[in-house]
């Protein structure tokens, strides 16, 4: 698993994620969206581009919800967008539409963000 930042202005991040969200990916790591954004992180506002995510486990389910739990509790937004066929089944057979905000791609995710209460 890979995390790249692809811009960041203003509050607003763009992050791709890449490879497989696994165990075997997360286990080495200790908060990989922390270790890259910073402390304050999750009090701003994360696009997640899934686009380029090979496979999604139940770990690296357990992973995208702790950090969707820091993003509330921290005042911040996280939106997952452009999912790839893989991490798509997976959230759609757990019904994590339900959890997270989602967007078909990076202009529905700038959407969600703009009509998400301050």
């Amino acid at each position: 698993m890979q995390l790249f930042i692809k811009s960041r202005q203003n509050g607003l991040s763009l992050i791709e994620l890449m490879g497989d969200v696994s165990q075997g990916q997360l286990a080495a790591r200790n908060d990989p969206l922390q270790d890259l954004l910073g402390d304050e992180c999750y009090s701003g506002q994360v696009l997640l581009d899934l686009q380029g995510v090979n496979a999604v486990d139940s770990s690296g389910v357990g992973w995208l919800l702790a950090c969707q739990k820091k993003f509330r509790t921290s005042g911040g937004t996280l939106v997952l967008h452009s999912l790839s066929p893989a991490a798509r089944d997976v959230m759609r057979i757990l019904n994590m539409q339900l959890v997270f905000k989602m967007a078909e791609d990076e202009a529905g995710a700038r959407r969600l963000v703009e009509e998400s209460p301050p």
